[in-house]
């Protein structure tokens, strides 16, 4: 397999089960040092015991994210762990069952891809995303 993410770290949130295990596990397998973050750290651990026997390179982190101290710690545990992180995906969900209080957060964080320009996406996203276009951090 292609070795495209060697070298590089990357965060999933969500890791535990199902889509997140999937991207973690991929990643890992094209060389990516993988932080495995859930909420459920027995299903992260499990992952990342998997990872780590097919030759792959994780660490399993508990994460909340509806808690930013715990959020911050998941950087921190990459960071010490591999390095800064390169990739980050967000792909844990919040359920719907209460209130989330979402807050801006205290860095900047802005979309690294092109406005979209095709025509299934609405004048007001391809206004906002023309607003948003990515940071010249983004390469």
């Amino acid at each position: 397999m292609s070795q495209r993410f060697a070298n590089k770290v990357a965060i999933v949130t969500g890791a535990g089960n199902g889509i997140g295990t999937a991207i973690a596990t991929r990643l890992a397998a094209e060389g990516a040092s993988v932080v495995l973050a859930d909420k459920e750290e027995a299903a992260a651990k499990a992952v990342c015991e998997k990872i780590v026997a097919a030759g792959g390179k994780a660490a399993a982190c508990k994460v909340d994210i509806c808690n930013p101290e715990l959020v911050e710690a998941m950087v921190a545990c990459a960071r010490d762990r591999f390095g800064p992180a390169h990739i980050l995906i967000n792909n844990a969900g919040i359920g719907s069952r209460w209130p989330a209080t979402v807050s801006r957060p205290r860095w900047p964080l802005r979309p690294c891809f092109s406005p979209p320009t095709t025509q299934h996406t609405s004048p007001a996203r391809r206004s906002r995303w023309t607003a948003d276009s990515a940071s010249p951090d983004c390469g």
